[in-house]
């Protein structure tokens, strides 16, 4: 799939999306899931696209949700979503905004902290990592490219 991601928000019985490793561009629309219930217990898999932008607050309204992002160009993540402590299967109530994406210039595996082995890592000297949820850290001068 290549384009803007749609908002989905009129499939008010949705329980799964999995649109990964897709050309998903822009940003995650402000209404992205609107007609589904917030004590609804939803998953969202739309890691290694090419989607930008911040996360829309407006999905804070949601108790349960598990929302991967990771490999995308994430370039903010709300306040209201970081204490959402039922998100990500609870791991936000132990790691706060890390278990949902790891922050700018730092990395994991999955591109977030999914457990207490899984760490944000700080990118060693020389590279970095621009957004949010990265699995790497680029050499800085690939970035002057």
């Amino acid at each position: 799939l290549t384009g803007p991601l749609i908002s989905f928000d009129r499939l008010s019985n949705l329980k799964q999306l999995y649109l990964s490793r897709n050309s998903l561009t822009g940003s995650i629309p402000q209404n992205f899931l609107d007609s589904i219930q917030e004590k609804s217990s939803i998953e969202v898999d739309l890691a290694m696209n090419r989607l930008t932008g911040a996360i829309p607050a407006s999905l804070a309204r949601f108790e349960n949700m598990s929302l991967y992002l990771s490999s995308n160009m994430i370039n903010d993540i709300p306040d209201g979503v970081c204490r959402q402590n039922n998100w990500m299967k609870g791991t936000v109530d132990l790691y706060a905004c890390d278990a949902i994406l790891c922050p700018p210039n730092t990395f994991s595996l999955f591109g977030r902290q999914e457990d207490a082995s899984s760490v944000c890592e700080t990118c060693p000297e020389g590279s970095s990592a621009p957004y949010y949820g990265s699995v790497m850290c680029d050499d800085a001068d690939d970035q002057l490219l």
